[in-house]
């Protein structure tokens, strides 16, 4: 007979005897014991994605003055302006500022 892990550490904790709790009923040593080691996953899950979103988030950066200066001029000083690429324009800039180190965006 397969024992899930609840059971076998039931079964240990009850052949060495401890006693230093008493009498424990064997259910309820079982689902104290399943609560504890999910508890303690979604504990440890929970902190390794807090861990690596704290480590690839980085404040929103936008355009400088000077950038959307740049980007107009560009765009609308020119025969056959396009709000469209003018549009791109800006977009792919702030992809550029705002990408995460190592990763990659289809456009």
């Amino acid at each position: 007979m397969t024992m899930t892990p609840a059971e076998k550490a039931y079964q240990d904790w009850v052949d060495i005897g401890d006693n230093r709790y008493g009498s424990v009923h064997r259910d309820a040593f079982i689902a104290g014991y399943e609560k504890g080691y999910v508890t303690g996953n979604q504990a440890a899950v929970q902190s390794r994605v807090t861990k690596f979103i704290d480590a690839h988030m980085k404040p929103w950066v936008g355009l400088t003055d000077e950038e959307w200066r740049d980007l107009y001029v560009l765009h609308h000083d020119r025969q056959g302006f396009s709000t469209k690429d003018y549009g791109k324009a800006i977009e792919a800039k702030l992809k550029e500022k705002n990408s995460c180190p190592g990763s990659t965006s289809a456009s």
